[in-house]
């Protein structure tokens, strides 16, 4: 059956001084790795993302998989 993923990203970040969600890992936002690993997963029919508008306006798509997340990784 098909599923639905929630990712929530709308807190302030107030204890930590620094917007999590948009924080770099690795090069990219955090939001980008959690969109990614549920696009690699497959299993999701919809993926929304509880977040105010003013995170949207940065760049949230790398250009290509990040490696880390490629379903053709070797293990």
């Amino acid at each position: 059956m098909p599923a639905v993923l929630a990712i929530l990203a709308a807190g302030i970040s107030s204890r930590a001084g620094v917007d999590k969600v948009l924080a770099d890992l690795g090069g990219h936002p955090v939001l980008v790795w959690s969109l990614q690993a549920a696009q690699v997963a497959a299993c999701f029919r919809e993926i929304i993302v509880v977040a105010p508008p003013p995170r949207w306006r940065a760049p949230l798509r790398p250009p290509e998989p990040l490696p880390a997340l490629r379903r053709d990784r070797a293990a």
